[in-house]
């Protein structure tokens, strides 16, 4: 079997964020989670009737 590989890409850095960015950034992350997970689910109504 032949298989093709890519040329090697010349390396590059990634991105990173400062920790003046990164703090706001897990705290609305972690925020927008726990708020998702408090909200009651559509299906509430039918295990209520129950």
């Amino acid at each position: 079997m032949l298989s093709v590989l890519a040329p090697p890409s010349p390396s590059r850095r990634l991105p990173v964020l400062g920790r003046r960015s990164a703090f706001p950034l897990h705290a609305s992350i972690l925020v927008a989670l726990l708020a998702a997970s408090s909200a009651p689910t559509p299906l509430y109504a039918l295990y209520q009737a129950e």
